[in-house]
Formats: structure tokens, C-alpha cells, sequence
């Protein structure tokens, strides 16, 4: 999605996501277990779960931006639920799947996404196919219906599966991440499988580059989110907060920190809008591991920042601003770290060193 849109929305998204937020602030509180089936179903029933998904299988079929608008919402408010793994990247991968499209867009199946970015390889058998290899942090867990693997054939091509979260052969191991989202690791021992999701081996190409870099846009509009209500809430307490019968806002010091996280919050939402292009065309590799460094570096000390800013206080569990730095933490995590876009970049610049060097020799 562009710069412009991402300031200044059409009028259907805006009204999109001021309902989001309004019933976010209202009703929404984070379930202790990592899952509320009652607040997904309240969700489903507004429409979000099948924002993405075509009009046909009983979604809206509205443009990636708004499912990024409402990734953005639910960092925001610490949503737990698996509605990015789920709603945009599971909707995405399933075209063509009619009968999962439709489950998805109305709650009534949770999708789990494994080997987006490898780990898993499919070998032919008389059945179909058998999957082998390892996922790990899959978002949801017990309440998962369906798992959306993409998984390595023989002839380097990726492909799509679909299975049950039950399916024989597929061992599952639950845990909690450290903001208390559902997550599993997922190994996969001569998991049978009849077919592939159909389609063209070009198509699939694009269809799963699409899915990954959505994931990252997704992830990354969600820590946004998450930094917009730490500057709220910092801002907040130094304006409650006194020192020698003063705000403590009324600093000139802590004044410029604050101006640094408003700052670098917005240098995050610019860099995660050019992650995917409004068609949902995909950025180069190397710009969307610039932004991903730049937005997981920025995630870090902007909570740490916030912690800070609250004193002794933010350390304790009680405090709001400790769940959204570890919010930040997880999404920093699930984007790669510090490192490992950093790698990819080294990685690119290596690879068009060597293009320049071959051509001029």
C-alpha cells in the first residue's frame, strides 16, 4: 500500500477501522488462555475474518491494505487470536479451495500456516504425497482446523497442502509465546496427502512469494499498532505523573525522548508500507529486509524507551507498557530479529556484486 494511503485512507477503510478500534477499546480484553472462541466469533460476524477472502466464499474480497489496516488495530489492542496467520495469510494461500475460503470467512475454521520460509519437503507415494520436515512458532494451537503447508518437491518447485490439524503422523507441541499468544511447533513424520492445491506452478510461485510478503506486512502494521498505543500510554502517564510539583511531560529531557518514539513510529509505518505494493505486488528482497531490520531494531528501543520512561514502575506486570514491549518483542522475533535481515541484505548486495563482476568479465 502507498505512503498516501496509509495517511489518508478511503472512506469505506477508515470506517473500517474506526469500528475496529471503537469495539477494540470497548469490549476487546486479551483472553488469558491465548484464545476467546466468543471474541472470534464476534469478530467473524463483523466481517474481519473474510475481509480479504472473495465475495463468492462469503468474504468482502476488499484489497490487502485493509487486512494491513487491521493487523495495525488488533497490535494495538494486544489481540491474541491468530488473525493474521488465519484471515490474511491463510485466506490468501486457500484460493481455490472453496469450501476452506467459506470456513475461514465465517470462523468456523482456523488455519495455521507451516514452512512459509521453508523447512518442509513433500516426496511422491503411491497416496499422493508425504510431508517431512519441521515448523516451528505456528500461530494458534488446540483451537487450529486446518494447516496450510507449503512444502519443497523433489524438482525444487514449491507446492500447497492442506491438511487437518489432526491428521496421522503430524505431532503437535503447544506453548505460549512471551505475550501470551497460542503458538505450536509443528513435525511432520510421513504426514500423508493426496494432492496439491491446483494450479499452475507459476501461479503457485506467486501466489506463495505474495503469502510471505504479506505475512511480514502483516507482522509489521501489528507492531505499529503496538508502538502507537506505547507513545499514547507514555505520554499519558508523564502527563499524570509529577516531580517537584511538576509533570513530569514538563521535561524538556524526557520531552525529546517522547519525540523520538512519535518520530521513529512513523519512520516504522512508512517502512512497513513498502513491504507489498497496493496490489499486493511484493517488494524487492532487499527493500523488505531493509524494512524489516529497521522496523525490528525500532520495535526494541522504542519499548525499552517506553519501560524506561515509566521508571521502576514498567517492569512490573501490572504496568500496561510490559505487555506491549513484550508484544514487540514476539512480533521483532517472528520477523527475523536484528540478524536475519540483515543477513538477506548482505546476501543481495553479494549476489549483485557477483552479477556486476560476471558482466564485465
Amino acid at each position: 500500500m502507498s505512503i498516501l494511503e496509509i495517511f489518508m485512507p478511503s472512506e469505506d477503510v477508515a470506517m473500517i477501522g474506526d469500528v475496529a478500534r471503537r469495539w477494540l477499546d470497548d469490549v476487546y480484553v486479551s483472553a488469558p488462555n491465548g484464545f476467546d472462541a466468543d471474541k472470534w466469533s464476534e469478530m467473524a460476524k463483523m466481517g474481519w475474518q473474510g475481509i480479504l477472502a472473495p465475495e463468492g466464499q462469503g468474504g468482502s474480497g476488499l484489497a490487502v491494505g485493509t487486512g494491513l489496516m487491521l493487523a495495525h488495530e488488533m497490535g494495538r489492542a494486544l489481540v491474541v487470536e491468530p488473525f493474521v496467520s488465519s484471515a490474511i495469510v491463510g485466506v490468501g494461500l486457500a484460493l481455490g479451495m472453496e469450501d476452506l475460503l467459506c470456513g475461514l470467512a465465517d470462523g468456523a475454521r482456523i488455519a495455521g500456516i507451516a514452512g512459509l520460509f521453508g523447512g518442509i519437503t513433500a516426496e511422491p507415494s503411491s497416496e499422493g504425497f508425504r510431508l517431512r520436515g519441521t515448523a516451528r512458532f505456528v500461530m494458534g494451537g488446540a483451537e487450529l482446523t486446518d494447516i496450510l503447508v507449503i512444502a519443497r518437491l523433489p524438482d525444487d518447485c514449491e507446492a500447497i497442502f492442506c491438511l487437518q490439524a489432526n491428521a496421522p503422523g503430524l505431532i503437535r507441541n503447544d506453548y505460549t509465546s512471551v505475550d501470551n499468544r497460542r503458538l505450536c511447533n509443528l513435525k511432520f513424520d510421513d504426514v500423508a496427502i493426496g494432492s496439491i492445491i491446483p494450479g499452475p506452478i507459476e501461479g503457485r510461485s506467486v501466489l506463495i512469494a505474495k503469502a510471505r510478503a504479506v505475512h511480514n506486512a502483516a507482522l509489521a502494521f501489528e507492531a505499529v499498532g503496538a508502538m502507537d498505543h506505547c507513545n499514547e500510554i507514555t505520554r499519558q502517564y508523564l502527563n499524570e505523573r509529577k516531580q517537584f510539583e511538576k509533570p513530569l511531560a514538563s521535561f524538556q529531557a524526557l520531552g525529546h525522548k517522547v519525540a523520538e518514539m512519535y518520530a521513529d513510529t512513523e519512520l516504522a509505518r512508512t517502512m512497513a508500507a513498502m513491504i507489498i505494493t497496493p496490489d499486493g505486488t511484493p517488494a524487492s528482497s532487499e527493500l523488505e529486509a531493509r524494512a524489516l531490520a529497521l522496523i525490528t531494531l525500532v520495535s526494541r528501543t522504542l519499548g525499552e524507551r517506553a519501560i524506561q520512561l515509566h521508571g521502576g514502575m514498567g517492569m512490573t506486570e501490572e504496568m500496561e507498557v510490559g505487555r506491549y514491549f513484550k508484544r514487540l518483542l514476539y512480533l521483532s522475533s517472528m520477523m527475523g530479529g536484528e540478524t536475519v535481515p540483515r543477513h538477506r541484505i548482505i546476501e543481495d548486495l553479494l549476489a549483485d556484486a557477483e552479477s556486476v563482476q560476471k558482466d564485465k568479465s
